[in-house]
């Protein structure tokens, strides 16, 4: 009842007064409704591959910064919430990685890849737990914009995923 009460008329609809696991599960819905996850399909594999690296941090910081502004500026604002809300309970890092984790990366659906979301889940949530972690450092610094074209249309170079 609620996400449709949403989808009517977002604006009307206060979730001061909600259960915070209320709101995270409107939350976890729409981003899993998202036509790709915040983190990108074409990101998947540096995201996945950052925490195989020698520095993960590292290469973390490297595949944020390959995301389209609107993911960053999205991902930027969830993920410091998040880390502000495990900042009162260091304990709920993992808690809060294992319940968004999914919903901010996944692979796209193909068939015949065996490699999907599930094998890939404990990546996949050590990953956001790092992020969360990181998040005032790996967001700290807003991408340049993008480069305009003379009709005003923003230019999007889509990011080179990285070879399996």
């Amino acid at each position: 009842a609620l996400i449709k009460a949403i989808d009517a008329a977002a604006a009307a609809v206060d979730l001061s007064g909600m259960e915070m696991h209320t709101v995270c599960t409107v939350l976890r819905h729409w981003l899993v409704e998202l036509p790709e996850p915040l983190l990108t399909y074409a990101l998947y594999d540096n995201f996945i591959n950052a925490g195989y690296s020698e520095d993960p941090l590292a290469s973390l910081s490297a595949a944020v910064g390959l995301l389209p502004d609107a993911n960053f500026l999205s991902a930027q604002a969830l993920l410091l919430r998040l880390s502000h809300t495990a900042s009162k309970a260091p304990s709920s890092v993992c808690d809060l990685a294992v319940a968004f984790g999914p919903s901010l990366l996944r692979p796209r659906r193909r068939e015949g890849v065996l490699r999907g979301v599930m094998q890939d889940l404990p990546a996949i949530c050590s990953l956001v737990e790092v992020l969360i972690s990181n998040a005032d450092s790996l967001f700290a610094t807003r991408p340049a914009p993008a480069p305009v074209q003379d009709d005003g249309e923003a230019v999007w170079d889509a990011p080179q995923p990285q070879a399996e």
